[in-house]
């Protein structure tokens, strides 16, 4: 027990210390990953005052998200078109290969 102040002996005053206390924080947001790795994710810790042996502060990393108005970049599908064509590019100078072959064969 702790007395709150060396004139208050009563006990109805005593403050109690407990064995464990397990205090959860509020979630912490990410602004980046880095944020994350570098440990500048720090949750703010409440300011009353607890007595305990052992405390143990708890909380969660909300990693960055997307907004819900997100879209993809035009690069995406651009990218996306590019490799088609080289698929299809590359299928027709196989078959004119194959069709030259066919005819040194034959």
């Amino acid at each position: 027990m702790i007395l709150p102040s060396d004139s208050d002996w009563d006990s109805k005053n005593a403050i109690s210390i407990e064995s464990e206390k397990i205090i959860p924080l509020d979630d912490v947001f990410a602004n980046s990953i880095d944020d994350w790795v570098r440990g500048e994710c720090r949750p703010k810790y409440p300011d009353k005052l607890c007595y305990a042996n052992s405390i143990e502060y708890t909380w969660k990393i909300v990693p960055p998200i997307l907004p819900l108005n997100a879209k993809k970049h035009a690069l995406y599908s651009q990218w996306s078109d590019f490799e088609i064509r080289v698929k299809r590019a590359c299928q027709e100078i196989l078959s004119e290969i194959e069709r030259y072959e066919n005819l040194s064969k034959g």
